[in-house]
């Protein structure tokens, strides 16, 4: 399961700044969820996967990842997660973190240089931030 972020863009002021999550496995998953629950008076499942609203218009196709809603849009963003990972010519540890980019930039900003947790036992090997979903590596460091 991943975590999506749900946004809205539109003119349906009680949507304006919604930053809400949901929890599914698909973006699409994440978006029919909020959707039938915030405005079940405007959700019909169609057979062919689309979904009409109360007037019978198609709000979301069936191969789409945003759901229209007063002229705007309903949208699901998966929300990455990330964690530090040690390693040098022989061995390699991860923090075992799944937090925001910016936790693990400060994590390493204030740390690199210490003896805190890893970073005294990988002194000259590197040090690096990565996505927990994608697996790609964000940043890469020198252990000081």
């Amino acid at each position: 399961m991943t975590t999506f972020k749900i946004t809205y863009t539109g003119n349906d002021s009680r949507f304006k700044n919604l930053s809400t999550t949901q929890d599914a496995n698909t973006a699409r998953e994440a978006l029919v969820q909020f959707f039938a629950e915030y405005l079940p008076e405007r959700y019909f499942p169609q057979n062919d996967g689309s979904i009409k609203d109360a007037n019978g218009m198609t709000i979301c196709e069936s191969n789409q990842d945003y759901i229209k809603h007063d002229c705007g849009y309903f949208e699901a963003d998966a929300e990455m997660t990330y964690d530090v990972q040690f390693h040098d010519d022989t061995t390699s540890d991860f923090k075992g973190f799944a937090e925001s980019l910016e936790f693990c930039q400060d994590y390493i900003q204030f740390n690199n240089g210490t003896d805190e947790s890893y970073f005294a036992n990988y002194k000259g090997g590197i040090v690096q931030i990565i996505c927990n979903e994608t697996g790609e590596i964000m940043e890469s460091h020198i252990v000081g």
